[in-house]
Formats: C-alpha cells, sequence, structure tokens
C-alpha cells in the first residue's frame, strides 16, 4: 500500500503525508543537535587557540619611551619638576642634561618655593609647557616654551619669561 499524497502548487509535486520537507521530528532533532554539537566546539575551539601561548605578542609599549630611563619625553619633563620641588636638584640635573655645574644649577632655583607645570603639548621628542614659579616671596613667575627629550635626558629647552 502507497501512502496517500497531497499535492502543492502548479509543479505538482507530492509529498508523504505527515512529514514537513521529508524530514521527520526525529531527524529535525538530529540534525539541530548536530548544528549545536559543532557551533559549540567552534566556539571551544577558538576560546582554547586565543588561550593557548601559539603566537606569543609582545605588549605594545608606552608612548615612545627614551632608553635610558624608560620615560616618554612629557614623564621626563614631568620628572624633572618633581625633582626640583622635592629639592633633589642632582637628579634634576641629570635629568636636564648635566648643562653647566651641579652648584650653578641648585643656585639657579634659589628664591623659588615651589614650580607648577603643566604640559600643553607634546610632539614628538618636543614638550610644550607653561610654568608658574612661586618664589619665596609669594610673588609667582609666568613662563612658556618647550622642552625637547632624548633618551629620557632634557636635550634642549626654549623657555621665556612671560611674567
Amino acid at each position: 500500500m502507497q501512502p496517500e499524497t497531497q499535492r502543492h502548487g502548479l509543479g505538482g509535486s507530492s509529498r508523504p503525508r505527515g512529514r514537513a520537507g521529508g524530514l521527520g521530528r526525529r531527524g529535525r532533532d538530529i540534525a539541530l543537535t548536530v548544528i549545536a554539537a559543532v557551533a559549540c566546539a567552534a566556539i571551544a575551539g577558538g576560546i582554547a587557540y586565543k588561550l593557548a601561548d601559539h603566537h606569543p605578542t609582545a605588549p605594545s609599549p608606552p608612548a615612545r619611551t627614551s632608553p635610558g630611563t624608560g620615560l616618554s619625553p612629557a614623564s621626563t619633563v614631568l620628572a624633572y619638576y618633581a625633582a626640583i620641588n622635592q629639592h633633589r636638584y642632582g637628579k634634576a640635573w641629570e635629568l636636564g642634561g648635566r648643562q653647566g655645574s651641579l652648584t650653578t644649577f641648585e643656585n639657579g632655583y634659589v628664591g623659588t618655593a615651589h614650580d607648577t607645570v603643566r604640559i600643553t603639548k607634546v610632539d614628538g621628542s618636543v614638550v610644550t609647557v607653561t610654568l608658574r614659579a612661586l618664589q619665596s616671596d609669594g610673588s609667582v613667575k609666568l613662563y612658556t616654551g618647550t622642552y625637547t627629550v632624548a633618551n629620557g635626558v632634557i636635550v634642549g629647552s626654549d623657555i621665556q619669561l612671560q611674567s
């Protein structure tokens, strides 16, 4: 005995009754299970690949560090003024490129109570700053200009007194 058929559309195709697209409920369940298993395996494989140490990558270096100190140009200028404010003139003198004698460098800060530096721009090795120098007598001197940094050392400066 042949299964009863039902005609659909103009092409006269016929399918046995009780079957959707030729797959029964059990067939659909198996197909969905296989698809889900393959998807899970692909996800697990991707995660395992990412976690595996197949292709180690070096971390990205901080923005343009200097080989000598490991400091970026901006960090070098900030460290320079931090050393001055802490009266660590030897450290500041080293960061400043050891220009002249240490004694002359220290004497240049006689009468300065505190320096506040603000970096306004960094372009490669050139750091643009504004500087507020509080004097021991309470007055304030304002400076603007640039520092050029190489290998963690200030190698050039163009700082002008504004007021």
